[in-house]
């Protein structure tokens, strides 16, 4: 895993016009804005192991790893 350091306004760049910008953090939190191009999903961690991102539907229990 690559760590960085960023001041809010700062972003990095993600190859392929991908771009995040660490828009404020404090208090434990980190707010975060996205910038892709439309065929790029963008998908918060904790919800992309539930859903399928072909269908974008719910996956089956037994799916999930």
């Amino acid at each position: 895993m690559l760590v960085l350091t960023r001041r809010p306004g700062e972003t990095i760049e993600i190859g392929n016009g991908i771009r995040i910008t660490l828009i404020s953090a404090g208090n434990g939190r980190a707010r975060l804005g996205t910038t892709a191009p439309r065929d790029v999903e963008i998908v918060r961690g904790e919800l992309a192991a539930g859903w399928s991102r072909r269908t974008r539907q719910p996956l089956e229990r037994d799916q999930v790893a």
